[in-house]
């Protein structure tokens, strides 16, 4: 049950978004598969753990179906289709090992803290929305996380044995798991550099077991040398083994190969990432600092993982662990949950120090916290099960386990977009941080695209939809689409496609920016919806003049007309106008000139509150300026786009929209007729009402903060005991 729950949700449907080590991954085990050994470096990062998992799952399967006598395309073949299939092959080992590794961690978790606590904190690693989501991506910061995690309780099992006597113990039985964790940590050191804390944290580990470890022992001190330095060099010895016997390069070239560790290692530390980084509702290329990996934590935690954390690290201070869950009664096991809190607190400040941030670079510290957590869980369930007879502790555990799942599986197969009801949910955290650093609603886009019943014909005359997509989610997009992906500048394209995330944080925007000015202010074709927000649009390229959403036929002077407007928000604007403060409305005017106007107008657009005073406006020639209404020529259409910004403590009620024409020399504004024959008051035309409404706090997230309070109340009183 706990390997399926830890394997199906980050094996089915694959999500995967970086390419890079999907081509990398190939590349190098096609280099190892030709004795190609220098050529198996391929990243500093250096990645080579996963890359084997990848590379032979997708040499095996290329294999496999060209001896079964199929046809398959190369894996790197992926111009013009969809290859989705050979991505979910590429995840699929990654899933195996992270659900094995989840196995372990629970036969780990019995032998240090007991049963009850093996299923609680295993079971929140298995359903933890935020480790499934980046497992659900070939990458190599899931395998990187739980790697370390399984390096540092096999350290911790192998130190509680170490002060148990056991006389007459052989040499491999008393260093077997030593070796273990030094094999897991050189995998680790072959994933990705992060990994090297695990030297520190193990130092900290026998500096706070070296000494006396029991009554029987105490007239034996062990000298420096044996229980220090001997275990240190030997752990050492094995992670430096597994590292140079699985990366092929070490063998010809060591000195070079660790030079570009090394160096990756100084250029991601030194300096901040270089892409916009989305933090607190502003772009940065900037550190933006020690409370980044805070806020992390608060939005990809779940509302039960994080308050009990907090209640298993009250506990660890306090006598309370060793009342509550038995296993915690001893020294032993007391230090290894304290060693523990310091995996995280250690690896939490490690990632803080340093300038380049992306929130799954915290991804390592989400094991540790989960298993703290389920320490918490057991510790209430015991304690509310004392409380109330005939309660048993395992089914209130049980229970957690399964809210957290629930919780975890209705984000399917999206978990990126999961956000904890601390923070309001998906809505709540896009104020935060990126709400899909991952580019989730592109294959839905693809999807809609592809099956499009009739889909009209290329304006290029070419065979095929030809789509336009924005240069950082082509990766994404190209995985799921059949059909020819172009730059969005290029002409002859059918569609544009545009992702939420690259727009906030405007990545390449100089190769994309213009035809988004252009498109935001029109309905798009089809718009994939998340939890309610809108994550990726597909507009139809039209080169003609566009159909107003809304007709609204007015006359204004002799020769304008206008035929109606177009208005959308951040999303689509729903049924009911209702729109939300901070929000922006996006509006195009329809104008046509009946005549040659002549005259030099501009055009107010204001938004009016509920008592009729102007809120925001805005004022100009058309087309921002750059199209005064003396230029325009007889029979001319014109597409004119507005943005009005509605103030983030807009009050609630009623608003209106209104436009229309005015001389800017002399504030006069031109008559405007309804369908060219009924006055319009204060020759305004009335184009909508909204319903401004504050975003509402759900009744879960009540809940939640007052969840929350409670367990970190109730950690302060017993920390305080």
């Amino acid at each position: 049950m706990l390997f399926l729950a830890a394997f199906i949700p980050r094996a089915v449907y694959p999500v995967s978004r970086p390419l890079q080590w999907y081509e990398r991954s190939f590349r190098f085990m096609d280099a190892v598969l030709h004795g190609q050994w220098s050529n198996t470096v391929v990243s500093e990062h250096p990645g080579v753990a996963p890359m084997w998992l990848i590379g032979l799952a997708q040499h095996g399967a290329y294999a496999l179906l060209k001896a079964l006598g199929a046809s398959p395309p190369h894996p790197l073949d992926i111009a013009n289709r969809a290859f989705q299939t050979e991505v979910a092959v590429s995840v699929l080992p990654l899933a195996l090992a992270i659900a094995l590794g989840v196995l372990l961690a629970w036969r780990l978790l019995r032998n240090l803290f007991g049963e009850s606590v093996a299923w609680a904190g295993a079971g929140f690693l298995a359903v933890d929305p935020f480790h499934i989501a980046i497992s659900k991506v070939v990458h190599v910061d899931a395998l990187l996380s739980m790697l370390m995690i399984l390096s540092a309780l096999t350290l911790l099992e192998h130190l509680r044995r170490s002060d148990v006597a056991e006389p007459g113990r052989s040499l491999w039985l008393r260093y077997r798991l030593l070796l273990a964790s030094g094999v897991l940590a050189g995998l680790a050191f072959l994933t990705k550099s992060p990994a090297y804390f695990l030297v520190p944290f193990f130092g900290l580990g026998l500096l706070v077991t070296c000494g006396p470890r029991n009554t029987q022992h105490v007239t034996r001190q062990a000298t420096f040398a044996r229980d220090y330095l001997a275990p240190l060099l030997f752990w050492m010895g094995a992670a430096a083994l597994t590292y140079v016997a699985l990366w092929p390069a070490m063998w010809v070239q060591p000195g070079q190969t660790l030079a570009t560790v090394l160096g990756g290692i100084i250029k991601h530390t030194g300096r901040a990432h270089p892409q916009p980084l989305y933090y607190l509702g502003e772009l940065t290329t900037e550190d933006p600092g020690p409370g980044f990996y805070g806020i992390t934590l608060l939005v990809k935690t779940t509302v039960l993982s994080l308050p009990l954390f907090v209640v298993g690290l009250a506990g660890s201070l306090t006598d309370m662990g060793r009342r509550e869950t038995g296993r915690l009664e001893s020294l032993p096991h007391r230090r290894s949950l304290g060693l523990l809190i310091a995996y995280f607190v250690f690896f939490f400040v490690q990632m803080s120090l340093g300038a380049k941030k992306d929130p799954r670079y915290l991804l390592p510290a989400f094991p540790a916290l989960d298993v703290v957590a389920g320490i918490g869980l057991v510790t209430l369930a015991r304690r509310l099960a004392s409380w109330k007879a005939g309660v048993p502790s395992g089914a209130l555990v049980a229970a957690a386990l399964l809210v957290q799942a629930t919780l975890a599986w209705s984000y399917h197969p999206y978990y990126i977009t999961y956000a904890s009801p601390l923070v309001g949910g998906p809505a709540g955290a896009q104020r935060l941080l990126l709400a899909s650093p991952e580019s989730e609603g592109l294959d839905m886009v693809a999807n809609y695209l592809n099956h499009l019943p009739h889909p009209p014909p290329p304006i290029g005359g070419a065979g095929g939809v030809r789509v336009g997509v924005q240069i950082a989610a082509r990766e994404a997009f190209r995985q799921y689409f059949v059909g020819e992906i172009a730059d969005t500048r290029e002409p002859g394209l059918d569609y544009l496609v545009f992702a939420e995330v690259y727009v906030r944080r405007r990545l390449a925007e100089d190769q994309w920016g213009a035809q988004w000015e252009t498109y935001k202010y029109r309905q798009p074709a089809y718009t994939a919806y998340l939890h309610g927000l809108p994550y990726a649009w597909a507009y139809r390229v039209d080169d003609g003049p566009q159909q107003p959403a809304v007709p609204q036929p007015v006359c204004l002077g002799e020769h304008i007309r206008m035929l109606g407007y177009t208005l959308v928000t951040d999303g689509a604007l729903p049924d009911g106008r209702v729109v939300h403060p901070g929000e922006s409305l996006r509006l195009t005017l329809h104008w046509a000139a009946t005549g040659t106007p002549g005259g030099d107008y501009s055009v107010f657009v204001h938004l009016l509150g509920p008592d009729g005073k102007l809120v925001t406006q805005q004022d100009n020639p058309p087309l921002h300026g750059t199209y005064p209404t003396f230029l325009w020529k007889a029979d001319e259409r014109l597409d004119d786009p507005y943005e009005l910004a509605l103030p983030p403590d807009a009050p609630p009620g009623a608003y209106t929209l209104v436009a229309g024409m005015y001389d800017w020399r002399t504030g006069e504004r031109l008559a405007a007729l309804a369908d060219c024959a009924v006055p319009l008051p204060e020759s305004r035309i009335v184009l909508a009402m909204l319903d401004v409404r504050p975003e509402r706090v759900r009744w879960w997230e009540v809940a939640a903060w007052i969840w929350a309070g409670t367990l970190a109340v109730v950690g302060l009183i017993r920390a305080r005991r």
